[in-house]
């Protein structure tokens, strides 16, 4: 095992190069068939105690809702808002059933499961959304 750091003290430059790294593997618009497909996914809070499990038929839409806080809620109130895990699936009754599995499980077992695909927890929605800010003028 090599001796590394934890993430968190990593500089802003080695964070932002693994970041970009990382986020250039998931490719999210890539992963997703142009055909209809629900998701799976796990929300984790910025303290990292709080997971929620969803499915959804939208996940770009969804992810933005948890984000902003757009619905009351488990994940409102804990504050959800890092993309940590996602599966694709074609048929909504398969997504439903793999949903229900992963709410039985036990943290330890979603923990393994998040930390085989994404091990530092990075957020994997970065880039997923477009600064809004009206642009500057000059005066």
């Amino acid at each position: 095992m090599r001796n590394r750091r934890p993430f968190y003290l990593a500089s802003s430059l080695e964070m932002t190069l693994l970041v970009t790294d990382f986020v250039a593997q998931v490719d999210y618009p890539a992963r997703v068939n142009a055909e209809r497909s629900y998701h799976v996914y796990a929300m984790q809070s910025l303290s990292g105690r709080a997971l929620y499990i969803g499915v959804t038929s939208n996940l770009h839409k969804r992810v933005f809702e948890h984000k902003h806080h757009r619905l009351p809620g488990f994940s409102d109130r804990y504050n959800t808002v890092l993309l940590v895990f996602f599966e694709q699936y074609s048929d909504i009754r398969s997504a439903i059933q793999r949903e229900k599995q992963l709410k039985g499980w036990s943290r330890p077992k979603k923990n393994a499961l998040i930390n085989r695909t994404n091990p530092l927890r990075l957020d994997l929605a970065i880039g997923w959304y477009e600064s809004h800010a009206p642009a500057r003028t000059s005066s």
